[in-house]
């Protein structure tokens, strides 16, 4: 009975082997296995760093390229818009001019004293009514400053004695921009002009100003969008209205092509810019790199737990085998 206890207590430990299963021999070994794993975990966290940084930037250009095409169209929409506005404005102006002089060729009673003018004037709704002669020479103005002004400009002088003239400029008058539609006279040699509302003018300004163009397009939630004007390197229009009319930080060189893309440093911190030249001016759009990347730094963060936590784990596993393996040897 004795020897039979013996021989159950024999078969119960294992046959192993002193030189293959050594405490160091299995110390080195499942250190070997964190270590591939830490490596693996390294590279993988490198890889999806990259993988995911290329993805958000592609994401971006593509959303960045839409904000600049329809920027581009909207600032040439607003252009010919304004063009359009003021053509018909101008078009307008020049016809109560030309109807203006018919009806004094009709009827020159009406420029017989200044209560005729006066009449006209409110009736074509013009802001004023000048007649000067053919050397240039204002006979009758409903203008209550003209003794103040030099006289007409002087285009208007020169073709005073040309029977068919008739054209508009852009000017100021106390600091207000003014159009001033001249043509020739009917009852006579010499020149009509007429002078018609600032207000008009400011309000197609104010309705197809260019520099409001890029708060219809914001980008993000710290991404800008702005227009430059090529030759003065100043922002016509921008997101951030305060820096309209400023000379931007970014070097000229920088737009060296058509179209393109570069990381420049705004407002002390990386951005990611993205441009075309469009009509003499500089469109773009930047948003900075903390913003570009936000995605791929959160992916980072959660692999590196992860990562962490896998190892602590199977270091605590390769622990528990290591345990096993070093009491079985004993």
């Amino acid at each position: 009975m004795a020897e039979n206890k013996n021989n159950k207590r024999t078969k119960k430990k294992p046959n192993l082997k002193p030189g293959k299963y050594s405490v160091t021999y299995a110390a080195k070994k499942h250190s070997f296995v964190l270590i591939v794993l830490v490596i693996v975990s390294i590279c993988i966290m490198g890889l999806s760093y990259y993988c995911v940084g290329v993805v958000e930037r592609h994401s971006m250009d593509e959303i960045m390229e839409v904000r600049l095409d329809k920027l581009s169209d909207a600032a040439k929409e607003s252009t010919t818009e304004r063009e359009l506005i003021y053509n018909r404005f101008v078009t307008d102006c020049e016809c109560k001019a030309q109807a203006i002089a018919v009806m004094i060729a009709q009827n020159p009673k009406l420029i017989a004293d200044e209560i005729g003018l006066e009449e006209l004037l409110a009736v074509t709704g013009v802001d004023e009514i000048t007649i000067a002669d053919e050397n240039g020479e204002v006979v009758l103005t409903t203008s209550a400053s003209f003794e103040e002004q030099i006289g007409l400009d002087e285009i208007f002088v020169q073709n005073a004695g040309n029977k068919n003239f008739s054209q508009t400029i852009n000017t100021e008058q106390n600091g207000n921009p003014v159009l001033i539609s001249g043509v020739s006279r009917r009852d006579a040699t010499g020149i009509l002009t007429i002078t018609c509302s600032a207000d008009v003018l400011r309000q197609v300004e104010e309705y197809t100003d260019i520099s409001e163009v890029t708060s219809r397009f914001p980008l993000m939630e710290h991404g800008v969008t702005a227009i430059i004007d090529s030759d003065t390197m100043q922002y016509i229009s921008h997101t951030n209205s305060s820096l309209i009319g400023t000379v931007t930080e970014i070097e000229s060189a920088e737009f060296n092509d058509d179209r393109g893309s570069f990381t420049y440093k705004l407002d002390n911190e990386d951005c990611y810019v993205k441009y075309q030249i469009d009509d003499g001016n500089i469109i773009l759009a930047s948003i900075p790199e903390h913003e570009l990347y936000e995605g791929r730094n959160n992916v980072l963060k959660w692999l590196v737990f992860a990562c962490l936590m896998c190892c602590f784990a199977a270091a605590l596993a390769s622990r528990k085998v290591f345990l096993d393996k070093q009491n079985a040897i004993k």
